[in-house]
């Protein structure tokens, strides 16, 4: 599991080029069927991520003041359910 942020900037032929940062990374270990609870926070340039309500691995970042969440798998499938984001009033970090 990694946090990373993404990027984009301007060349001179004006096209867009993205960079990635990884931030953070974890080896986990996944079952087929397997289900996990995921959720991450985000206070200030803290980013925390938790599995089973236990906190997995956290990162600092204070390179941009905002942004997005997403998933991305790099080998497999992986299904998602209940996604919410929004603002918090407790933080776990």
């Amino acid at each position: 599991m990694s946090v990373f942020n993404h990027t984009k900037s301007k060349d001179n032929d004006d096209q867009g080029l993205r960079k990635e940062k990884v931030l953070a990374e974890t080896p986990i270990t996944m079952r087929p069927g397997q289900l996990f609870k995921l959720r991450g926070e985000i206070s200030g340039t803290k980013i925390a991520v938790f599995i089973n309500d236990k906190k997995a691995l956290s990162a600092h970042d204070a390179t941009i003041p905002g942004g997005g969440a997403g998933y991305f798998v790099e080998r497999g499938v992986c299904a998602f359910r209940e996604t919410r984001i929004g603002a918090q009033t407790q933080s776990g970090i």
